[in-house]
């Protein structure tokens, strides 16, 4: 079983959300002389549009029933949450703060061409920017854990770095006491010798 590294699993994961979303996916032709190379980049926008379109698409024909988006939220730089949302269908509590201070409608709002209209219309729009919100989110979380993660690596390599040269000075410290020791024993019995 040949393993993977982790540039091989992006590849691979990059390659499988190219085919799920062609339009998320832009190729740009590098490299000077007889090396070109090709860049391709994740347009999150696109693929938010592209993943929104789809499931709105599934929602309008009944495919679907209900549409939740589970993502991982930033609450501050050390603390994420996993949080589930119900995207589809709306409910008015979902928008209003405290949906008991809401006063009563004294006029009907009016709607042009008509409010199924406005919906549909408005729809893709809140879905894709919910999504893209999503990911942006998700995104900004994965790179703070790989920072933690690292300034986390780096302090530790620093401790062990001084344990280390501190047991090196120790180490280096003790056999220049055995080599002082030993010449000045050396030194001692060479003037024993003499003096006999």
């Amino acid at each position: 079983m040949d393993k993977l590294t982790a540039r091989d699993r992006a590849e691979e994961n990059f390659r499988k959300l190219a085919a799920l979303f062609p339009g998320a996916v832009t190729e740009t032709v590098t490299g000077s002389g007889g090396t070109p190379a090709v860049r391709r980049t994740l347009n999150a926008g696109a693929l938010a549009r592209e993943i929104g379109a789809q499931l709105v698409d599934g929602f309008d024909r009944g495919e679907l029933k209900e549409i939740y988006l589970i993502y991982t939220d930033m609450e501050s730089a050390m603390s994420f949450q996993a949080r589930a949302v119900r995207l589809l269908p709306f409910h008015r509590t979902y928008f209003a703060d405290n949906p008991k201070a809401e006063e009563p409608v004294a006029s009907p709002f009016e709607f042009l061409p008509n409010a199924r209209a406005v919906l549909n219309s408005m729809m893709p729009s809140y879905i894709s920017g919910f999504i893209y919100s999503a990911l942006i989110d998700s995104f900004c979380c994965e790179q703070n854990a790989r920072m933690t993660a690292m300034d986390s690596a780096n302090q530790n390599a620093e401790k062990l770095l001084g344990e280390l040269s501190l047991e090196f000075n120790r180490v280096r410290q003790a056999a220049i006491t055995q080599e002082i020791t030993e010449v000045s024993a050396g030194a001692k019995a060479q003037r024993q010798k003499k003096g006999r």
